[in-house]
């Protein structure tokens, strides 16, 4: 008997060899599939920090906005007592002065400061003050800025 004739014919370990890739390509299904989770659980988890974050942001503005509708009809015209209250100018992370802003109560990381529209009516209504309201929440590796539109109404005086 040739040994050399039947090499081709023997069919030994066939089956072994077709587990192997079939386990081959089921641990690369799962591998891609423990990729994408984990990726997806990322990018939640980043979606949901910079909501939070927004909400900071947001609740600072809003704090001023409440400071603002609590003044006394003359606290409105007379800023300078509020050093974050202030004259209409422009406003952006890398101007952002801390000297003019103040601290939420809400969280150590947020600050707020109002813009007062020139000459503090509304267009065409002087019946009506109008601010610009920033609220910051800034970390070392974060910042967001909000800002929100604020009018307050005048007061009419009862003694005219």
């Amino acid at each position: 008997m040739n040994p050399a004739k039947y090499i081709g014919n023997n069919q030994n370990g066939s089956t072994l060899y077709m587990i192997v890739i079939l386990m081959t390509l089921i641990l690369s299904s799962g591998l891609f599939t423990l990729n994408t989770t984990n990726l997806n659980f990322e990018a939640a988890t980043n979606e949901r920090i910079y909501k939070q974050n927004l909400a900071r942001a947001e609740s600072a503005a809003m704090e001023a906005a409440q400071l603002l509708e609590n003044k006394n009809q003359g606290d409105l015209t007379n800023i300078s007592d509020d050093n974050w209250i202030v004259m209409q100018q422009t406003v952006c992370m890398t101007g952002w002065d801390d000297s003019n802003s103040v601290v939420s109560s809400f969280n150590p990381n947020t600050r707020y400061r109002a813009v007062a529209l020139n000459p503090f009516v509304d267009d065409g209504n002087p019946n009506v003050y109008s601010y610009r309201i920033f609220g910051l929440y800034k970390t070392a590796n974060e910042q967001i800025l909000v800002e929100i539109g604020y009018k307050k109404k005048k007061k009419k005086n009862i003694n005219n």
